[in-house]
């Protein structure tokens, strides 16, 4: 059996069908199929061709300078083969016209497999251990929000606003160790950690917000 895309709502389908059987939209018989789009949120850094060099050295090795250059910050989708929300953000998130948009604008993207080329070593610079991480870097390379799973669109919009206004879960791991035990603030600090599958750190925020002296009047 041959299978079609439906260029609708990207269900895969028996081409011989005259129609999507999950949108209902009708297709002509013997259509050539829509070539795919590549995410637009991964608008390569250079410009070859829409790919990415999966070779060691290869598309985040650029990232960092040309973010600097720029002036921007650095968004890496640390992905493998195999994982399902990878592909659906690939599939569903990252095409999507408002995050494209606002991603290419703000952002040097890169999409880097953690089982290949540079993956490895990225994976154990930044201690990734689930995926999809999302990682949101400076110029210099250094860690400035992580998310970890996949999401709809407007939270993820949502999470690359705050990482590029300075409320990543790294400002905030720095105000934690400045000595910041506001209520409001810990409650923020463990969504953001949770977000980051920090979870033994997020157990230690529980333990202090629970503290008498952290509890609101």
């Amino acid at each position: 059996m041959k299978l079609r895309k439906c260029e609708f709502c990207g269900t895969e389908f028996d081409a011989a069908l005259g129609q999507c059987p999950l949108c209902g939209k009708a297709v002509q018989p013997g259509a050539a199929e829509p070539q795919p789009v590549m995410p637009a949120a991964y608008k390569p850094a250079g410009g070859h061709g829409g790919k990415f060099s999966k070779k060691k050295g290869g598309r985040f090795a650029q990232s960092p300078k040309k973010a600097k250059e720029e002036n921007k910050m650095v968004f890496v989708d640390c992905y493998t083969s195999w994982c399902g929300p990878c592909k659906m953000l690939a599939k569903e998130v990252f095409t999507d016209p408002d995050v494209a948009a606002f991603f290419n604008e703000k952002f040097v993207n890169a999409k880097v497999d953690m089982e290949k080329g540079e993956g490895p070593a990225l994976k154990k610079q930044y201690g990734v251990n689930a995926f999809p991480t999302l990682l949101f870097l400076n110029g210099d390379g250094e860690l400035q929000h992580c998310i970890v799973g996949g999401m709809p669109a407007e939270e993820l919009l949502k999470q690359a606003g705050l990482a590029l206004d300075g409320q990543g879960v790294a400002s905030l791991e720095k105000a934690y160790k400045a000595g910041n035990r506001e209520p409001e603030f810990i409650e923020t600090y463990m969504s953001a950690l949770d977000l980051a599958n920090r979870g033994e750190v997020t157990e230690r925020s529980v333990w202090i917000i629970s503290l008498p002296w952290t509890r609101r009047n």
